[in-house]
Protein backbone atom coordinates (compact mmCIF):
# COMPACT_ATOMS: atom_id res chain seq x y z
CA UNK A 1 0.00 0.00 0.00
CA UNK A 2 1.80 3.39 -1.02
CA UNK A 3 0.08 6.79 0.42
CA UNK A 4 -0.01 8.83 -2.56
CA UNK A 5 0.03 12.50 -0.96
CA UNK A 6 1.78 11.90 2.52
CA UNK A 7 1.39 14.08 4.96
CA UNK A 8 4.10 17.14 5.49
CA UNK A 9 4.46 16.40 8.81
CA UNK A 10 5.46 12.19 8.01
CA UNK A 11 9.22 12.25 6.41
CA UNK A 12 8.43 8.76 4.03
CA UNK A 13 12.26 8.52 4.12
CA UNK A 14 11.65 7.76 8.27
CA UNK A 15 9.22 4.92 7.39
CA UNK A 16 10.85 1.69 8.27
CA UNK A 17 7.38 -0.20 8.30
CA UNK A 18 3.99 0.45 6.59
CA UNK A 19 1.13 -2.13 7.18
CA UNK A 20 -3.04 -1.68 6.36
CA UNK A 21 -4.89 -1.50 9.97
CA UNK A 22 -8.70 -0.83 10.46
CA UNK A 23 -9.39 1.94 13.42
CA UNK A 24 -12.25 0.60 15.33
CA UNK A 25 -14.58 3.58 16.24
CA UNK A 26 -15.12 4.09 20.10
CA UNK A 27 -17.63 2.46 21.89
CA UNK A 28 -18.23 0.12 18.41
CA UNK A 29 -20.60 -2.58 19.00
CA UNK A 30 -19.32 -6.06 18.67
CA UNK A 31 -20.34 -5.86 14.37
CA UNK A 32 -18.95 -2.41 13.78
CA UNK A 33 -17.07 -2.68 10.35
CA UNK A 34 -13.42 -0.58 11.11
CA UNK A 35 -12.56 2.34 9.20
CA UNK A 36 -9.39 1.13 6.92
CA UNK A 37 -5.98 3.28 7.52
CA UNK A 38 -2.23 2.70 7.19
CA UNK A 39 -0.12 2.12 10.38
CA UNK A 40 3.91 3.81 9.46
CA UNK A 41 6.20 3.33 11.91
CA UNK A 42 9.58 5.13 12.27
CA UNK A 43 12.61 4.33 14.29
CA UNK A 44 10.80 6.28 17.45
CA UNK A 45 7.36 7.45 16.08
CA UNK A 46 4.08 5.35 15.47
CA UNK A 47 1.49 7.06 12.87
CA UNK A 48 -2.25 6.36 11.99
CA UNK A 49 -3.24 7.83 8.85
CA UNK A 50 -6.19 7.47 7.61
CA UNK A 51 -8.91 8.51 4.57
CA UNK A 52 -8.13 8.44 1.16
CA UNK A 53 -4.72 8.19 -0.05
CA UNK A 54 -4.83 11.26 -2.34
CA UNK A 55 -5.57 13.40 1.80
CA UNK A 56 -4.60 11.14 4.48
CA UNK A 57 -5.37 12.89 7.59
CA UNK A 58 -3.06 11.74 10.67
CA UNK A 59 -5.32 9.83 13.61
CA UNK A 60 -2.64 9.13 15.93
CA UNK A 61 0.68 10.11 16.38
CA UNK A 62 2.88 9.02 19.17
CA UNK A 63 6.54 8.35 20.48
CA UNK A 64 6.92 4.87 21.47
CA UNK A 65 8.28 5.67 24.83
CA UNK A 66 4.65 7.47 24.97
CA UNK A 67 2.52 3.94 24.59
CA UNK A 68 1.27 1.18 25.99
CA UNK A 69 -0.54 -1.62 24.14
CA UNK A 70 -2.88 -4.50 24.34
CA UNK A 71 -3.17 -7.33 22.24
CA UNK A 72 -6.16 -9.64 21.94
CA UNK A 73 -7.15 -12.39 19.16
CA UNK A 74 -10.06 -12.19 17.19
CA UNK A 75 -12.72 -14.69 16.41
CA UNK A 76 -11.43 -14.91 12.59
CA UNK A 77 -7.71 -15.29 13.30
CA UNK A 78 -6.93 -11.44 13.21
CA UNK A 79 -5.69 -9.15 16.07
CA UNK A 80 -7.35 -6.38 17.79
CA UNK A 81 -4.08 -4.13 19.29
CA UNK A 82 -5.13 -1.46 21.80
CA UNK A 83 -3.21 1.27 22.45
CA UNK A 84 -3.59 4.17 24.86
CA UNK A 85 -0.95 7.02 25.00
CA UNK A 86 0.38 9.12 28.24
CA UNK A 87 -1.54 12.52 26.74
CA UNK A 88 -5.34 10.07 27.07
CA UNK A 89 -5.01 9.53 23.21
CA UNK A 90 -6.19 5.87 22.42
CA UNK A 91 -7.18 3.87 19.41
CA UNK A 92 -8.13 0.12 18.52
CA UNK A 93 -6.43 -1.39 15.84
CA UNK A 94 -7.75 -4.29 13.53
CA UNK A 95 -5.47 -6.77 12.00
CA UNK A 96 -6.77 -9.28 9.57
CA UNK A 97 -5.72 -12.60 9.53
CA UNK A 98 -3.41 -12.08 6.86
CA UNK A 99 -1.64 -8.95 8.47
CA UNK A 100 -1.59 -10.42 12.37
CA UNK A 101 2.19 -10.65 11.50
CA UNK A 102 2.35 -6.79 11.64
CA UNK A 103 0.57 -6.73 15.26
CA UNK A 104 3.19 -8.82 16.18
CA UNK A 105 5.81 -6.18 14.22
CA UNK A 106 3.96 -3.57 15.92
CA UNK A 107 4.45 -5.52 19.54
CA UNK A 108 8.37 -5.75 18.99
CA UNK A 109 8.40 -2.03 17.85
CA UNK A 110 7.27 -1.10 21.09
CA UNK A 111 9.83 -2.96 22.94
CA UNK A 112 12.38 -1.55 21.23
CA UNK A 113 13.47 -4.62 19.21
CA UNK A 114 15.27 -3.71 16.02
CA UNK A 115 12.80 -4.58 12.89
CA UNK A 116 13.91 -7.27 10.24
CA UNK A 117 12.80 -7.48 7.03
Amino acid sequence: MEIANMPESVDPSQVVRQAPVGIEPAGAGRFTRPTPATLLLTREELVVLSGPDESPEVVMRQGRNDLAMIRRPTPRGGERVELAAMDGQHATLRFTRTEVGSAGMLAAWLAGLPLTG
